[in-house]
């Protein structure tokens, strides 16, 4: 199992109305990839200093699986007409989970 994870900052003045158009195109996603396992996201709690704005993370059975995530027209949109343009920082990583 492969986890992936994807951390962003915010641009300053990025409003609630839009990071809750960041929800709802990420919320589709899980019905229109079905290598997708498990689907999380949300915006930061800022329990402590330091933390990114929000986050993603994403199970998929194995590398071929994440693969067609990441270059799946739907996941492709959501980026780059909804997530991109807020965004001045974005941090990935994937995990083996074993």
């Amino acid at each position: 199992m492969i986890r992936h994870i994807a951390v962003f900052r915010f641009k300053k003045g990025t409003t609630d109305n839009q990071v809750a158009g960041v929800d709802q195109g990420l919320a589709e996603l899980p019905r229109l990839i079905p290598e997708i396992k498990a689907y999380e996201f949300g915006r930061s709690l800022r329990f402590v200093e330091g933390t990114w704005d929000y986050a993603v993370a994403a199970d998929f059975d194995d590398e071929g699986a994440f693969k067609i995530y990441d270059s799946h027209p739907d996941h492709v949109r959501v980026v780059e007409t909804v997530i991109k343009p807020l965004v001045i920082d974005k941090a990935r990583i994937q995990i083996n989970l074993g």
